[in-house]
């Protein structure tokens, strides 16, 4: 018969699917107009911060004050609360976007994504304390800050496209995909990280 199974045939183990391969690396002019946006936001947010500590604290520097006269007369917690207010309004919801997809403001209005160099999903952690932490610690050193930032932007561009925080977090930007800007309902997730099997 045709369809008869041999008995002595070697077994046959089942063939996986290779993963999806990874999107395009992204343009580093995509790239520019995402930072020129987040910038941006984030001086909207310096500003809103500014007029909201203000506004609480009812605090306006006189013509002719000093600093030093401004600082005694400014609310201890204040002075404490004021450079970090702008840094919560800028940082929250950019957190809260790398951790759904990978991007930040600027990089979901252009349609650029930060993966791993394999093309898997970037942690929050990850993205945080290694890819925007040292940055963002190295710009507030005196002196010296805009000469990191200087360094960290010129390997942009390098054959890989890669600024000196990427590979620090092993991370790459790349265009996002239709597919994972619509939203995935769970069953369809499940269903789909399901490995296929060949040949049976």
């Amino acid at each position: 018969m045709s369809d008869s199974v041999d008995p002595f045939a070697p077994p046959h183990a089942p063939t996986l699917e290779s993963p999806p391969s990874r999107a395009p690396v992204a343009s580093r002019s995509s790239r520019l107009g995402a930072t020129c946006i987040d910038g941006v936001f984030g001086v909207l947010c310096w500003f809103v911060a500014v007029q909201l500590v203000k506004g609480v604290a009812n605090v306006t520097p006189q013509p002719g004050e000093s600093l030093g006269s401004l600082l005694e007369r400014t609310p201890g917690w204040l002075v404490l609360a004021a450079p970090a207010a702008p840094f919560v309004l800028y940082a929250v919801p950019q957190l809260l976007m790398l951790r759904s997809g990978g991007w930040t403001i600027g990089k979901r209005l252009v349609g650029i994504r930060i993966v791993r160099t394999d093309g898997s999903r970037a942690s929050p952690a990850r993205l945080f304390w290694l890819r925007m932490f040292p940055l963002a610690f190295g710009l507030v050193i005196p002196f010296v800050g805009w000469l990191v930032l200087l360094i960290d932007a010129l390997f942009i561009f390098g054959a890989a496209q890669r600024c000196l925080h990427d590979l620090a977090a092993d991370t790459i930007v790349v265009t996002a995909r239709e597919d994972s800007r619509r939203p995935v309902r769970r069953g369809a997730q499940r269903h789909a990280s399901a490995p296929r099997v060949r040949g049976q």
